[in-house]
């Protein structure tokens, strides 16, 4: 089976899933694996959400509580659409919200089901309390995902926001062309905001089971990698594909126009390695 038509099937046999379910046609179990990719924006969380939807047996949802559009829920997964009632509820009890349509019943061929969490998401009003409804759950497993090259992470923040696309699926959509301009001191907080809350996000969930994963290593070896992170959700690995695409295509240099300044800037600095490309 090509990979379009492995696809298509997938997604028609998720959605019909969903659909039976929801109208009580068809039993739900729960004995899959809960799990969390945790992280933050433009680490690679699209690529590796995308690959593990092309497993067949892993419900992965896309950043569940990420509220800019607060009538809107990024489930980015087939049969899932936000409906006025659960964006009330997400809004009113995050809990019973990941307990009832995230963590809830599906289908009998699902193996695992997790959501994309990043440290910044749900620090304000009723949502907070997914945080240690997550902690106290200490079988939900943690897939931390990290960039080693944090200058990478905040030039692609950056591109995107300038762009405004935050994902691509096709390469003609490619960033080849662009340029920014970076301030040295925004840059030097957010590395260590960022190092701060990798650190914190894991001491918090200590006593879960972990595996830390990186960017790099992930758009490297993807094969390997993936391996790793099936076995550790508990599923048959197989062969994976992703829908997105890579969208810098440039080196460091090319694309931050003051670039020298902040390198030498740098230079004998904790960060100074994220300039050695």
């Amino acid at each position: 089976m090509n990979r379009r038509l492995r696809e298509q099937t997938i997604n028609l046999a998720q959605r019909a899933a969903r659909f039976a379910i929801d109208k009580g046609l068809l039993n739900g179990q729960r004995g899959y694996r809960p799990f969390v990719i945790l992280g933050r924006g433009r680490t690679g969380s699209n690529f590796l959400a995308s690959l593990l939807r092309s497993h067949g047996h892993v419900v992965t949802f896309g950043e569940l509580f990420n509220q800019a559009r607060p009538n809107h829920i990024l489930w980015e997964f087939p049969g899932y659409r936000s409906s006025p009632a659960d964006c009330a509820l997400r809004r009113t009890d995050a809990v019973a919200f990941i307990e009832r349509r995230v963590f809830g019943p599906h289908p009998p061929r699902v193996s695992a089901v997790g959501f994309k969490l990043f440290y910044y998401h749900a620090r304000e009003d009723a949502c907070q309390l997914i945080w240690p409804y997550l902690k106290a759950r200490q079988e939900v497993h943690v897939v931390h995902l990290t960039r080693q090259n944090l200058l990478r992470t905040f030039v692609s923040e950056k591109v995107a926001k300038q762009t405004r696309l935050w994902s691509i699926r096709d390469d003609t959509q490619a960033h080849r062309n662009v340029s920014v301009e970076l301030d040295h001191a925004e840059l030097e907080q957010a590395f260590s905001t960022t190092r701060a809350q990798e650190r914190a996000c894991v001491d918090y969930f200590v006593g879960h089971p972990k595996l830390e994963l990186t960017y790099e290593a992930l758009a490297t070896d993807t094969a390997h990698e993936m391996e790793r992170v099936q076995t550790f959700l508990g599923v048959t690995p197989r062969p994976l594909f992703a829908k997105t695409r890579k969208q810098a295509r440039m080196p460091l240099a090319h694309m931050v126009t003051n670039y020298p300044g902040l390198k030498e800037r740098f230079a004998g600095t904790p960060w100074g390695t994220f300039f050695d490309e």
